[in-house]
């Protein structure tokens, strides 16, 4: 497969997918975050490369049942078969594509991104046997959607992709693809990774770009350093070990809204969420869906058909504000008084 690096504002993914598709195919764009995800999304909307029924926004933060019937859509369109492939369609997507899904491309555009998970991303890519590819597409192509160097020369990482990935991985992703034109999986794999992940890193850089390297480095053990020291802190005792037995009541209570963050148990470091559920208001009352959604009565408990609507409504939020807003206001009467 070819590879190219284009930039990383919008306009440029826009002018890229546009030029590329100007014969029909199929495309993805995947992004890091789901604002960005949304951001580029809402460019190629404006700029009407594709029938609107033909691009997807797909991230993990819709409800539930929007989230289904949004991964139903995709696989339909650019599953094995192909059968409802359409001619000329950009998926905009996160993470949520890069595994399990067996979908096809014909191009696509990456955020920055460790370069195993690169070649995942790939691998969405001419996956299978199509008769009739567009001939600017008969060679799949993965665009790059890099950040400017600075004077010196270095990457500047958006925020989004450093928060998503360790910064010390990006750049030795980047010098590792540094002057390739070329992808050829899986025979590069092998090299690929173990110039990113080797214990021993490049040499013969320059300057500024060796110290960017290694500062990215330092930085790096500082974050597992503190990752590590998070972990024990909250790590469980065994069972026979004595100090369980002096632990504070509040260790029992993690599940309050009340309990300080550091009492919580955790199986990653990732921010504190709290799951919504998204109702329409219709004419005076609560529905889970606007044309033909159930009834809700927060006074009430669900029954079993509602509770199943409440979580096909729900989706998980990290937004800090947004958390510290919700979790600080009252469960509804009749959620309350029910075991689900």
């Amino acid at each position: 497969m070819t590879l190219t690096r284009i930039g990383s504002a919008a306009d440029d993914i826009a002018n890229f997918l546009s030029a590329i598709l100007s014969e029909g195919g199929c495309a993805a764009v995947i992004c890091n975050t789901v604002r960005r995800a949304q951001s580029v999304y809402s460019r190629l909307r404006e700029c009407d490369i594709v029938p609107p029924d033909d691009l997807i926004l797909y991230h993990a933060r819709f409800p539930n049942g929007w989230r289904a019937e949004i991964e139903k859509r995709v696989l339909s369109r650019f599953g094995r078969d192909g059968a409802r492939r359409p001619e000329r369609a950009i998926v905009v997507a996160t993470q949520v594509i890069e595994q399990s899904l067996d979908l096809d491309f014909d191009v696509m555009v990456t955020d920055p991104a460790p370069v195993d998970l690169l070649i995942q991303r790939a691998g969405r890519m001419h996956r299978h046997d199509r008769p009739c590819r567009p001939t600017p597409l008969a060679t799949a192509q993965l665009a790059l959607a890099y950040p400017l160097l600075d004077e010196r020369g270095v990457p500047q990482w958006d925020a989004g992709d450093a928060y998503v990935y360790e910064p010390y991985i990006l750049l030795r992703t980047h010098l590792a693809l540094d002057g390739r034109d070329r992808l050829r999986l899986p025979s590069d794999t092998q090299a690929l990774i173990g110039a990113v992940y080797d214990d021993e890193e490049p040499g013969d850089l320059a300057t500024a770009m060796a110290a960017a390297l290694v500062d990215a480095r330092s930085r790096s053990i500082r974050g597992d350093a503190r990752a590590t020291a998070e972990a024990r802190g909250r790590m469980v005792s065994a069972v026979c070990d004595e100090r369980l037995l002096d632990h504070r009541s509040a260790l029992l209570k993690e599940d309050s809204p009340e309990a300080h963050d550091a009492l919580r148990a955790l199986t990653r470091l990732s921010p504190r969420g709290v799951t919504l559920v998204c109702l329409h208001a219709i004419g005076g009352g609560l529905m889970t869906d606007p044309d033909h959604g159930l009834s809700v009565d927060l006074d009430q408990p669900p029954d079993d058909a509602v509770t199943r609507a409440l979580v096909a409504a729900s989706l998980d939020v990290s937004s800090w504000p947004i958390v510290h807003h919700f979790v600080s206001q009252p469960t509804p009467t009749g959620w309350s008084a029910s075991a689900t």
